[in-house]
């Protein structure tokens, strides 16, 4: 984690706030709230919007904030943080006495405090909730700290967002995985692990990453994300007798590569399914030629394949993994367009009609480029992975008819895999006649840094206060030039059956489904990650 003075961690028009609030006023109270769906919609195959989302990560956060004061603020020498912090202030603020005087009043009695004069309540973690319901509330507990619940916004925001957004998308993966594993599977026991974290590494840092991978971990168990595992233990805990996240060895292109230098991608093949002789090996297939990997090349290790033997678990398959090309025709195949049984290639061109891309002749499969070239393509690219790996293995056939592969291979993708794509991967393979359980997808940052702020629509607002003669003033932004950013008004409460009244009254929020969390320096943090699973429909 970076070491920042978490007062400085913030957008540079807060410094002025503290000295434009008016004098009388003793609190402000503000809220976190998604408020629209309508861009993450966009994204999301039509079928699987609910417009329902996975309220999470507000007590990491929070549990960031308040490690980051402890340690870099208020553990700090006064001189020293507030040194640092008029510098840093300075070219931001202009030459108002007055503003800085109050900088440095303000500063100096938080840090005299010892602690964040704060009670912050959110929806428990992993709740499925709806656009317009607040997640998190803050107020101020002690008059003359009026400044700091907004002044904190930018470090809240920038910390809540993305991970309950990444846990939302998780959620309608798992949708469209439960989709067709009814349609085609006997059971949903593939479903945890078929959706796999492999976003780490494209992420902007290694904090982005780990809000990321946790966010997905609310939905499935598979992940390559370590750090995102170990910190959603240390964070959350997780009482169960299994880890919380799970992979198995798995290649990269450098390790085939240097196999190939030094024998061949068949040897390399051999050599790796005899050193793991036992459970799950994934091997990256594409590095040289994959269609020759996956027929030939598996055909030829079919007996070492098979003689591979279940580790403690009863675990025992060689996943195959493309990782590149177009995911949806890798693994289904290529669809041809139009068939000339008993034609040769020049009599189909000549009867191929305008926009046809894909034919088949007696002289085989080709691809149409225009009018003049065409490029033949194999057999296997028109059957698609998953039908070679059936010809070469085999396997069964399940009770609603469908095929699945022998359990001793399997599948991965995870080159730019979207909502849209899944779908359309497992809508084709079960028109083929396959199980969906045959493949596992890699999500990786191609689906999940495709999100902004502005995904579910995000904000902190203000919208009560309290002034020294403890009048409660609701206050509320209404915007005539775009109705969907008026905020709600007054103190919030929100019904157990998540829904917002807002102009609640003081015992009204005091209750509901906002739950304290933090409270003048004292937590009462969620302990168990498999119960926020559980919240969150896994």
């Amino acid at each position: 984690m970076l070491k920042i003075n978490p007062l400085l961690a913030i957008d540079a028009y807060k410094f002025g706030h503290m000295s434009m609030h008016p004098e009388n006023i003793d609190y402000i109270y503000c809220n976190l709230t998604p408020r629209s769906m309508k861009y993450f919609n966009r994204s999301i195959p039509a079928e699987f919007i609910d417009n329902k989302l996975v309220a999470f990560g507000m007590q990491m956060a929070i549990q960031d904030i308040v490690q980051s004061f402890d340690d870099n603020f208020f553990h700090r020498p006064l001189a020293e943080v507030l040194s640092e912090f008029l510098a840093t202030a300075a070219p931001f603020i202009g030459e108002n006495a007055q503003a800085r005087s109050i900088l440095a009043s303000n500063v100096t009695k938080l840090h005299k405090l010892q602690y964040l004069p704060l009670c912050i309540k959110t929806l428990p973690e992993g709740t499925i909730s709806n656009p317009q319901i607040p997640i998190l509330t803050i107020v101020n507990t002690i008059p003359g700290f009026g400044w700091l619940p907004n002044y904190l916004e930018t470090y809240i925001s920038q910390n809540t967002w993305k991970v309950a957004t990444v846990a939302t998308l998780s959620r309608i993966y798992r949708k469209i995985f439960e989709k067709y594993s009814a349609l085609t599977c006997d059971n949903n026991s593939h479903i945890i692990f078929q959706g796999h974290d492999f976003s780490s590494r494209g992420m902007s840092s290694s904090e982005d990453s780990i809000k990321d991978g946790i966010g997905h971990l609310t939905q499935f168990w598979g992940s390559d994300s370590v750090h995102s595992a170990f910190t959603a233990t240390t964070h959350y805990g997780f009482k169960n007798d299994l880890p919380l996240a799970f992979s198995v060895p798995a290649t990269e292109h450098s390790i085939m590569c240097l196999g190939i230098a030094l024998s061949s991608e068949e040897e390399t093949f051999r050599r790796l399914l005899k050193q793991y002789n036992t459970g799950i090996i994934a091997i990256v297939s594409d590095t040289n030629d994959y269609w020759n990997t996956i027929t030939n090349i598996a055909a030829n290790l079919k007996d070492d394949i098979l003689a591979r033997q279940p580790d403690s678990m009863g675990l025992c398959k060689t996943v195959f993994r493309p990782d590149s090309g177009n995911p949806v025709e890798i693994v289904c195949g290529i669809k041809i367009n139009q068939s000339f049984p008993g034609e040769t290639l020049d009599q189909a061109l000549a009867q191929t009609y305008m926009g046809s891309s894909y034919i088949s002749c007696d002289e085989g499969y080709f691809k149409v480029i225009d009018e003049s070239t065409v490029e033949q393509i194999s057999e296997a690219q028109v059957k698609g992975s998953i039908e070679c790996l059936w010809d070469i293995f085999g396997g069964t056939i399940n009770s609603k008819g469908f095929k699945v592969l022998n359990p001793k291979v399997g599948l991965i993708y995870g080159d730019s895999i979207t909502p849209q794509r899944a779908n359309d991967i497992l809508a084709r393979l079960a028109a083929k006649g396959f199980a969906s359980s045959n493949i596992v997808f890699g999500i990786g940052s191609y689906a999940y840094n495709y999100s902004t702020r502005d995904s579910l629509g995000f904000a902190i607002k203000a919208t009560a206060a309290i002034d020294s003669d403890d009048n409660l003033i609701p206050i509320q932004k209404t915007v005539k030039t775009d109705t969907g950013k008026k905020s709600a008004c007054g103190l919030l409460h929100v019904t157990p059956a998540l829904t917002l009244i807002d102009n609640a009254t003081r015992a009204q929020e005091a209750t509901g489904a906002l739950q304290v969390i933090f409270s003048n320096g004292s937590t009462n943090f969620e302990t168990d990650f498999a119960t926020i699973r559980e919240r969150a429909g896994l």
